[in-house]
């Protein structure tokens, strides 16, 4: 149980970080990605290590203890802006990059300036 509860509390701090990271992916702001990821790390953890524990408490002491502690938000509010930033960054690395050399969006024009969609 403890192996599980560790494991559901990484992926759904790693869900925040894949939101911010197909954000940045489908619309190119790395700033306002940066600002979800770090939001959502924040609430992520909050979550994981304050509400979630209180509510396993009330039917069981024990399995409470298996979450992490409550130290990690403020670890969160201070640092989370980096894993947010790396993955913001490497979002918008990969966007540049399909955008400048992948021949699907210069096939897209010109099919639009034929049809005369704007």
């Amino acid at each position: 149980m403890r192996v599980l509860i560790y494991v559901v509390s990484n992926l759904f701090v790693a869900a925040g970080l894949i939101i911010a990271f197909w954000y940045v992916l489908r619309s190119g702001k790395i700033l306002k990605g940066i600002l979800i990821g770090w939001g959502l790390s924040i609430l992520c953890i909050f979550l994981d290590s304050v509400v979630f524990p209180g509510v396993v408490a009330i039917y069981n002491k024990e399995y409470s203890l298996y979450f992490p502690e409550a130290i990690a938000v403020p670890a969160i509010i201070f640092t989370g802006w980096l894993p947010a930033s790396v993955v913001a960054i490497v979002a918008g690395l990969i966007r540049h990059v399909t955008k400048r050399f992948w021949p699907y969006n210069e096939q897209m024009k010109k099919t639009k300036e034929n049809v005369g969609v704007n």
